[in-house]
């Protein structure tokens, strides 16, 4: 899995603790990589939206869902609307493709 220019991708064990991430992704979210890899993913989710964003993980695991959008917070606290691609690993890790939206519309799930 290829992401473009302006996304960002990393990919989650089978837990959810971030495992690798690249440049893209720690422009998205403000983080150097070595401040990313072993954080739990959760930890960048809006609170609010965790329990629908865990049920979503858990559908992608499954092959359910490929997309989804939502909001992360960046290191610095501020919020980031993204679109989320998945592709389930066949070691029961994801790897998650990072889009910043900019048109303003509501996460889904």
């Amino acid at each position: 899995m290829v992401a473009a220019a302006a996304d960002g991708q990393v990919v989650i064990g089978q837990l959810s603790w971030i495992e690798d991430a690249d440049e893209g992704a720690c422009r998205i979210l403000g983080y150097a990589r070595d401040e990313l890899i072993g954080r739990h993913g959760a930890d960048l989710v809006c609170r609010v939206d965790q329990p629908s964003v865990a049920a979503s993980i858990d559908r992608m695991r499954r092959g359910d869902i490929q997309h989804r959008q939502g909001r992360l917070v960046r290191k610095d606290g501020t919020i980031v609307e993204v679109e989320v691609s998945a592709n389930a690993l066949a070691d029961g890790r994801l790897a998650l493709v990072l889009r910043e939206r900019n048109d303003g519309g509501p996460p889904s799930a």
